[in-house]
């Protein structure tokens, strides 16, 4: 849980990447701080195109910050709920990138 806000990221030698900064507000209890940082260590071990990237933690003296790469389209509940069902070929579409996503982890597991 916090909140996600969108940045740019400068990168040497690049154009400005868009991020997503996911912010754990002050006041977070040690639980979620750890929470948080799993969820940033799950993050880190993956590099798959159906996978959110991060690219770095920070954290200061009030908030933690999780910089990934940002995926512009939303969730896919959000997009079920206002649009409706989904066609066919979108569907499917999704659901390979879905299973493309989970094999990389499966297979990750094994390291």
């Amino acid at each position: 849980s916090g909140e996600v806000c969108y940045g740019r990221l400068r990168v040497p030698g690049q154009r400005d990447v868009p991020v997503a900064i996911k912010a754990l507000k002050a006041g977070y209890t040690e639980r979620q701080r750890r929470d948080f940082l799993s969820e940033a260590s799950i993050m880190g071990h993956f590099d798959h195109p159906n996978i959110i990237r991060l690219y770095e933690v920070v954290e200061t003296l009030s908030k933690l910050h999780l910089v990934m790469e940002y995926a512009g389209g939303g969730e896919l509940f959000g997009k079920i709920s206002t649009e409706g069902k989904l066609s066919e070929p979108e569907s499917k579409l999704i659901f390979s990138q879905i299973v493309s996503a989970v094999k990389h982890m499966v297979s990750r597991g094994d390291e």
